[in-house]
This record gives C-alpha cells, structure tokens and sequence, in this order.
C-alpha cells in the first residue's frame, strides 16, 4: 500500500501541526509519538496519535488505516471520540479526545494494593459493558480489550465517577452480519480459549476479555498470567 494510496483514503485537506499546541508527550510507541495537544481555536486539549509512514509493512499501514475507519464510525460517551485526521510531514495523524485520568490499567496501579469499592467497581465496569454493547451492534471486534485501553476521564465538577471509555481500536474488525473472523491477535492475559487454540471466534471473545477486566478490577492482579507474544 503506498503512501498515495494512503492519501486518498485519508481526509484530502493537509491541515499544519500548526493548529494545535503542542503540551507533553504521553507515549511513545513502535512507529511515533502519541501526544497531548491544545487545539487553538477552542483551547480544547485533544490526543493525537502520530503514526510514521516511512518503514511501515503494508500490514502496518493497514492497521492505521482500519483504526481511522473504526473510529469514524462510532460515536457513544464510553467510546474515545474521534475528532479528525490528515497526513503532516509523512506522518498520519489521529486526532482523538483527551482522557484526563489516564488508562484503567494506570487506576489500578495507583491503589497500590488497597482495593477499589466494590460499587465503585460495579459502576464503572458497567459504562465498559454499555461501550462494549454498543460497538458490537455496530458489527465491530475490539479483539484487545485490556486495562491498558480502557481510558479513564474525571471531572469532578460535573461527576461524581469517573468516566469510563473503550479506545485503541488498531487492531478492531468490522464483522459482515453472522460472520466470525479467525486471524489470532490480541494481548495472551486476555486471549478467550478459541483464541488461544486458533479458532474461529466472534463477540464473544470480547465479553471474555471484559469477565478478565473486571477480575482485575475486583483483585487488582490479572485474571491469568501469559508471556507475550512474538
């Protein structure tokens, strides 16, 4: 896939890094930098996600792709809400909404060991299950539900709870109706049985995904223990 072909999938105007403010970086992956960013039109503090072309496996550059094309679709409160995207100095960029409180997986971290309420738990696994219902009956896998890409929003003026929101969709398939897919992908701790023996599986996976989220939320220590992957 060449980076013209890229081109014409993404958004045609080539818009400048220079609508935006530059804050912090927040991670640093593999192909780029995901950073905070202060949109200066409205001061709204946005997530874009820089993804390099150069190097990228046609693999890879799918991947970027379909995580655009997901997003594009989904519009719910416990969804990251897509903002936009365009290519800037031969890197694609995703803009995405800021998440204040960092990850799920961040959350559990910082009890160090003391253990959430369980009402607190219950309410908060509850918003991933509504995100989660809503993204399987648009006919999308997650297919890489974990702690890490549950992001967590708090404003405290205006809630009482945190915020919970399903994101990181790089990995996600949009399913044809009754259709199951079969392309082994996701983090071991999480991986459903099928998964594991190489079979064909479906939403399913996800809720198994979502029974070992809330394991971790309740005990604070995965469900199961795996090496990663290669």
């Amino acid at each position: 896939m060449s980076t013209i072909a890229l081109h014409q999938v993404f958004n045609n105007q080539i818009l400048s890094m220079e609508h935006y403010e530059k804050i912090r970086v927040v991670g640093r992956g593999s192909h780029g930098l995901v950073t905070l960013h202060r949109k200066k039109e409205d001061n709204k503090l946005v997530i874009v996600k820089e993804v390099s072309l150069d190097h990228l496996t046609d693999d890879e550059k799918k991947a970027t792709l379909n995580e655009v094309k997901v997003l594009s679709k989904l519009k719910h409160p416990n969804v990251v809400a897509y903002f936009d995207n365009f290519i800037h100095d031969a890197s694609v960029k995703i803009v995405m909404e800021y998440a204040n409180k960092g990850s799920l997986h961040d959350l559990i971290q910082n009890q160090e060991g003391k253990h959430l309420p369980q009402a607190e738990v219950l309410q908060m696994f509850s918003q991933i299950v509504q995100g989660l219902h809503y993204i399987h009956d648009q006919k999308i896998l997650h297919r890489d539900l974990k702690t890490h890409n549950i992001f967590v929003s708090h404003e405290p003026s205006i809630y009482s709870m945190p915020i919970l929101k399903i994101g990181d969709f790089g990995i996600s398939k949009v399913l044809a109706s009754q259709s199951k897919a079969s392309t082994v992908l996701g983090t071991p701790s999480y991986l459903s049985p099928e998964l594991c023996q190489g079979q064909t599986y479906d939403e399913r996976s996800d809720i198994w995904a979502l029974g070992c989220i809330l394991y971790e939320m309740l005990t604070l220590k995965k469900a199961f223990e795996a090496p990663v992957r290669n």
